[in-house]
């Protein structure tokens, strides 16, 4: 598998609507990773990832994705463009520089960009990543903490000044409108709350119903992601619903 892992062979972007359950809109868009191995078929980035992060090839790949999805979003001038980081990433010397590298040769501006970092990627904060995450904030990039509440959470981090959101783990959101949901409801009532207290969003993603939609809403969940609002589109259709949502707001 590591042998087709040769820049940009095989790979290629989804993109999957964040909504604002206010006004009903696109608001932000995440990029995702597709891999349609030369043999093997198409596989899940759950799978080649990790394999990519053990054989040192992410950071090639992580950059590829970034100077992607940079480049498509100049066409979506009304929504935030949030791409995945992985820790072997964040951990490199320089990150931060390849991140303004890419903005400014794609034209976007920094704050429409915001990056998607997991708890496990943030467990072990070295000086490097204090570093690189400083320097991200003080050119206005954003930071999400995704999966949230599914594993170590450190709740202190959301007094972070580079953090902007969080990113409820969809172990939490499947059961939203189930009897047997009370203690998810609760997480996200409660992180609702206390992200609203910092200044931050709170996205609840892996919505499949609208019953979940609506159960985020009460909730107090700003934004929401899932396929009840829409499934990961390619460039072209994303944009087309961009047409199609803000002729009909």
């Amino acid at each position: 598998m590591t042998q087709a892992f040769h820049k940009g062979r095989g790979f290629s972007l989804a993109y999957q609507p964040i909504y604002d359950l206010a006004s009903g809109t696109p608001v932000k868009v995440e990029a995702l990773l597709r891999w349609r191995h030369p043999l093997l078929g198409q596989i899940s980035p759950g799978e080649f990832i990790p394999v990519a992060e053990r054989t040192g090839q992410i950071a090639q790949i992580g950059l590829w994705v970034l100077s992607e999805a940079c480049r498509a979003a100049q066409a979506w001038p009304q929504v935030r463009l949030s791409v995945n980081v992985s820790a072997v990433q964040l951990g490199r010397a320089d990150f931060a520089a390849q991140v303004l590298a890419v903005l400014e040769r794609s034209g976007l501006p920094p704050g429409r960009l915001e990056l998607e970092l997991t708890e496990t990627a943030l467990l072990h904060e070295s000086e490097q990543v204090r570093a690189n995450l400083g320097e991200l904030h003080r050119h206005n990039i954003g930071v999400t903490i995704d999966d949230f509440g599914a594993g170590y959470s450190n709740l202190a981090r959301l007094r972070s000044p580079w953090v902007r959101g969080v990113k409820l783990d969809r172990s939490l959101t499947s059961d939203l409108a189930a009897p047997s949901g009370d203690f998810s409801r609760q997480l996200m009532r409660s992180a609702a709350q206390l992200a609203q207290s910092q200044n931050a969003t709170t996205t609840a993603e892996g919505l499949e119903s609208a019953a979940h939609v609506e159960a985020a809403r009460r909730l107090g969940c700003q934004l929401v992601q899932g396929y009840a609002l829409s499934y990961p589109l390619n460039a072209e259709q994303f944009t087309q619903l961009l047409q199609m949502t803000h002729t009909t707001a």
